[in-house]
């Protein structure tokens, strides 16, 4: 139950892997382009770091942070076309309570 310090954690992570796999340091300006190259470097540490993206958007929708969830995990969908991350539900978990919100206030 410490999602904030989890949340301190990751964002650790994607400043370290991205980092070391040249991607830019606001995770908003990472493209295809930037996960190939990452790619040639190490996909295992490539596939850590969306993961860890994923983990991050997850932890914002827990703490309330609907939006930058949001966009986190259409972010790791967007790199990921083909859903082998799982992103897509927690994209579609995050619109539906977004869209709940909107409704109740």
């Amino acid at each position: 139950h410490m999602l904030e310090e989890a949340l301190d954690v990751a964002d650790q992570v994607l400043n370290l892997c991205g980092h070391q796999l040249g991607f830019p340091k606001d995770w908003r300006k990472l493209n295809m382009d930037f996960v190939g190259q990452g790619v040639f470097r190490s996909m295992g540490q490539v596939r850590f770091y969306l993961f860890t993206l994923k983990a991050a958007g997850f932890l914002q929708l827990r703490l309330g942070n609907l939006l930058e969830g949001h966009a986190m995990l259409t972010k790791v969908g967007d790199l990921d076309a083909k859903d082998r991350l799982g992103a897509k539900a927690m994209v579609d978990l995050a619109e539906q309570r977004i869209s709940d919100e909107k409704m109740a206030g």
